[in-house]
């Protein structure tokens, strides 16, 4: 898959592959770092509302060269900034780990 997607993304020339994205959800993947090694992040996000304690990211086993994430997020609704905003944190941290993890307080507030 990973070198599938990488082909895709560069003649496409995008940082990611969009599969969904509609207000409340979005469906999208691209390539990053994961246990030492480059792989294809399968991501699923969710808006929790402006009500929401906390924000999560769910890391599921990789399979193959693919790890799946369910990430959600405290915003009203999903815009893409958000989906940009999340690939880059996921890339950036490098002690990511399989499991759920939460954060508290919102990561911005849709106006």
């Amino acid at each position: 898959m990973l070198r599938e997607i990488k082909h895709q993304l560069a003649a496409a020339n995008r940082d990611y592959q969009l599969l969904s994205l509609e207000p409340g959800s979005a469906h999208f993947r691209f390539i990053g770092p994961f246990a030492g090694r480059e792989v294809v992040w399968d991501a699923k996000v969710q808006a929790l509302g402006l009500q929401a304690a906390a924000q999560y990211i769910d890391i599921g086993q990789c399979e193959g060269d693919c790890v799946p994430v369910n990430i959600g997020l405290v915003v009203s609704e999903l815009q893409s900034p958000d989906l940009l905003k999340t690939m880059f944190m996921i890339r950036q941290y490098k002690r990511l780990k399989p499991g759920r993890h939460e954060f508290s307080g919102p990561a911005k507030k849709n106006d």
